[in-house]
């Protein structure tokens, strides 16, 4: 059936979801489909539980995956059937609509790849695949696929198979043969659209007792040629989705989990970032026996590092792979190493750069001379009410994920998210989003707001990393530690926004000290950022500034133990702009004004862990939910100004360099 897609059926969002659950469906009455089995009461047989399926183009869209059963009465929509299954997290939202590239025709594929006597070669005596193995796992080729690296070349198909049918497909450049002569860029992608699952995903059900998890598809079949079916392949090293995380918490007969990724220090770097996704206290690490190898065709000496290559060129057995499985041993604590290993690791982070300085910078350049951040940090974000705490922490999170290419939440307790991507949008497309004042004002901001959300779905859907949203309900605040654990262990987020603590602590604080559960939440929050190596950015309220008075570090309210807790603490503040005393407003009788603070911020880094902070000032568009740096010649006039006796043109000609004619 899926090689026989409709054409109807091509692009549509619920389509995909079905076909990479491997479920048994078939045409109904356009515009449905049925399905064999109900995912909520289960019972079988196909005429009772219909889903409907529209295409990006087709005038439903919006009712993609609307069903119902007419046994059990259950119905809803995508996102609550994906909900109750686990797959989505409740209330968290990614605003991109990513187009959805078909998957291919998996036996024409393996037909050609039959036929392609280069790419048998390939396998059989590059990669030591049976052709047993090559058949049953129905691996393909097509004659031209493009790469980023090396343009349209012959690639291999490797079909990720549930009940038989296809779910997800990778594609990866062929060598040309022999490999000693190989011209051809290593590479790997894969149909756009479409979230990888695990390779052999099937082996992961109750009733299994043990998984291993090895990188990729080759070091997955080397094992299962060999006779060892209880094992998975992760789609890359630096995955993101994780939905399998959550299967394997509800297997109940999973007794334990055994990592097996390569032997050099990217692959066992690799192998201690997912066992802390899953939980170090759950897995095993498989270290394969040390192992050379003359290369066939060069007569070069090589050292061996992956598991398919053991099994080609090392000697590697089923029976001696499940020797090292009971020598295993259960991961270190993470952030635990030895002084060599510790040196050995920052020598290679010095190396791996081109210059020395921290691994994350904030989009504002005269901020980067104060601070810098790393994996791990807790960035603590203060200022009164109104001034822009939420509009800094989403710039500068909306920078991580299309810069670094990392996924990121803004959690929000205040604003729907609705509201958040009202401003995430008016930020990106740099739309004033004022009132208006006239209904042709109205009208012309509803055109402006549908170009940019167009504009912004497009950025979302055309970049490495993802941006979610969360308005979480919640009842105490273990809701909410829960609920990051699931993004980072699920999503793969390596950035959170927590807006705000304060409120947090007051909603959930009980017959608490709120001195006291301010602090433990504050604590726990910042372990969550040390245990799974992300970086979490807080949203604090200060205790009320008296008039006149700048905020400092030492005015969060509630608790001072929060300070202890961060990386960096980063302060706004803005001066109100035309405050009015009772008497002026007696004696004008009216007064209109539609600014409350100036746009001048000064940010301050009062405290950092690793540098020795500072000051600068940024200018805050509020209409468009923007932090700029300020015009050079606008702040080096006002430098100048304020320091006159010094030489005024002199001055001002040295602070804004000598390529830039003044005219006092």
């Amino acid at each position: 059936m899926i090689n026989n897609i409709p054409e109807e059926y091509q692009g549509s969002a619920a389509f995909q979801f079905v076909i990479s659950r491997g479920w048994n469906w078939k045409p109904a009455s356009f515009p449905n489909i049925e399905l064999e089995e109900c995912v909520y009461c289960g019972k079988g047989g196909f005429g009772h539980f219909y889903m409907e399926i529209h295409g990006p183009e087709d005038g439903q869209k919006s009712r993609d995956g609307l069903h119902m059963c007419h046994r059990c009465g259950k119905s809803g929509g995508l996102r609550s059937l994906k909900e109750h299954l686990g797959v989505s997290i409740k209330g968290v939202e990614l605003w991109s609509e990513k187009k959805i590239e078909s998957l291919p025709n998996i036996d024409l594929c393996h037909q050609a790849l039959i036929e392609d006597e280069e790419a048998m070669d390939y396998l059989i005596n590059g990669r030591g695949f049976s052709r047993e193995i090559i058949d049953k796992q129905k691996i393909g080729m097509v004659p031209e696929r493009y790469f980023r690296e090396c343009g349209k070349v012959k690639a291999l198909v490797y079909p990720y198979l549930v009940n038989g049918n296809c779910v997800f497909v990778h594609y990866r450049t062929l060598p040309t043969m022999p490999l000693s002569s190989n011209k051809v860029v290593k590479a790997f992608n894969s149909p756009s659209g479409w979230d990888p699952p695990l390779y052999n995903g099937e082996a992961l059900r109750e009733g299994t007792t043990e998984i291993v998890f090895v990188e990729g598809e080759a070091n997955c079949i080397a094992a299962m040629d060999k006779g060892i079916n209880n094992i998975c392949g992760v789609p890359g090293a630096n995955f993101k989705k994780a939905e399998w995380i959550d299967t394997i918490d509800k297997i109940e007969s999973l007794e334990k989990i055994y990592i097996c990724y390569d032997k050099d220090k990217v692959g066992q770097r690799a192998a201690q970032a997912l066992a802390s996704r899953i939980g170090t206290e759950r897995c095993w690490k498989i270290i394969l026996p040390d192992f050379t190898y003359t290369d066939p065709e060069t007569g070069e000496l090589k050292t061996g590092k992956d598991l398919n290559e053991w099994f080609v060129h090392g000697g590697g057995t089923a029976e001696w792979f499940n020797a090292l499985k009971e020598e295993a041993k259960q991961f270190d604590v993470d952030g635990v190493s030895s002084t060599e290993d510790a040196i050995q690791e920052l020598y290679d982070q010095i190396v791996g750069k081109e210059t020395m300085g921290p691994k994350y910078k904030t989009p504002w350049e005269s901020l980067n001379k104060l601070v810098g951040f790393e994996d791990g940090d807790v960035i603590d974000i203060v200022a009164p009410e109104k001034i822009g705490k939420t509009t800094f922490g989403m710039n500068l999170l909306e920078h991580m994920v299309d810069i670094y290419g990392e996924d990121g939440i803004i959690i929000c307790l205040e604003m729907t998210v609705v509201r958040l991507v009202r401003k995430w949008i008016a930020h990106v497309a740099q739309i004033e989003d004022n009132i208006p004042n006239t209904v042709e004002e109205a009208k012309q901001l509803r055109e402006n707001f549908i170009k940019a959300i167009s504009l912004a779905k497009h950025k979302a859907s055309n970049r490495a990393g993802n941006l979610y949203f969360c308005y979480p309900k919640y009842k105490t605040v273990d809701d909410i530690y829960n609920l990051i654990r699931q993004v980072i262990r699920r999503y793969g987020v390596k950035w959170v926004m927590l807006d705000n603590i304060q409120r947090l602590s007051d909603s959930t604080l009980g017959n608490k000290n709120r001195t006291h559960h301010l602090s433990e939440i504050s604590k726990v929050l910042s372990q969550i950022a040390k245990d799974y190596n992300i970086q979490m950015v807080r949203i604090l309220q200060p205790h009320r500034i008296q008039e006149g008075k700048m905020i400092t570090t030492d005015d969060v309210d509630g608790a001072s133990q929060i300070a202890k807790d961060c990386d960096a603490m980063i302060t706004l503040h803005r001066s109100r702009e035309g405050v009015i005393s009772a008497q002026v407003f007696e004696s004008s009788g009216h007064i209109e004004s539609k600014s409350s603070f100036k746009s001048e911020t000064l940010i301050s880094v009062g405290l950092s862990r690793y540098s020795s902070g500072g000051y600068t000032t940024l200018d805050c568009d509020g209409a468009r939910s923007t932090f700029n740096e300020r015009d050079p010649v606008k702040a080096a006039f006002i430098k100048a100004t304020a320091n006159k006796d010094v030489g005024y043109g002199a001055q001002l000609q040295a602070l804004i360099g000598n390529n830039i004619e003044i005219n006092p």
